[in-house]
């Protein structure tokens, strides 16, 4: 048996999440700050608070326009899924959420932690395996790739509450 799901988890007949990158593309040569995000809106322990990696794609009326990489559990779902990066508008920090940022990346980078993320596997759930395990798994491809050193990952997740290894 495989230790990953077919197709990233993406169950058959569910719509990934909306994407507004067609009104925000991220195509800026700009150096942007990328942050991981914790969301500790569940009481219980840090490690079952929810990571995901973001950075900020535009300012609008409605809101901040931010780029998310993350892995999420589908309603009536047993397992996460990778739908890959996509853009969404609204509030990023609430009283339950923070930002702890890992370092700064130009557009050619930022895409090529998108690559990275879209090719990481989901595993088969386990009781054990969460998000925070799939991010660790893309911050060290990044770290590997050259996006980030190790110190500003190290850093970013120990704020987070990581306790394993890097």
């Amino acid at each position: 048996m495989s230790l990953y799901l077919d197709n990233f988890g993406r169950p058959s007949g569910v719509l990934p999440p909306i994407d507004i990158s067609w009104i925000h593309p991220d195509n800026e040569d700009v150096v942007k700050e990328v942050d991981l995000m914790v969301g500790s809106g569940i009481p219980g322990p840090p490690r079952h608070y929810h990571w995901k990696l973001s950075w900020l794609v535009a300012t609008t009326e409605d809101g901040l326009v931010h780029r998310r990489i993350e892995i999420v559990r589908e309603i009536e779902r047993d397992h996460l899924t990778n739908w890959g990066p996509y853009t969404k508008i609204g509030p990023v920090i609430s009283a339950n959420t923070h930002l702890h940022t890992i370092g700064a990346l130009n557009l050619s980078q930022r895409r090529e932690l998108e690559r990275i993320a879209e090719q990481e596997p989901v595993r088969v759930p386990n009781g054990e395996w969460n998000c925070q395990d799939w991010i660790i798994s893309v911050l060290q491809k990044a770290v590997q790739a050259g996006l980030f050193t190790r110190a500003e990952c190290q850093s970013a997740i120990h704020k987070a509450g990581w306790k394993g290894d890097f």
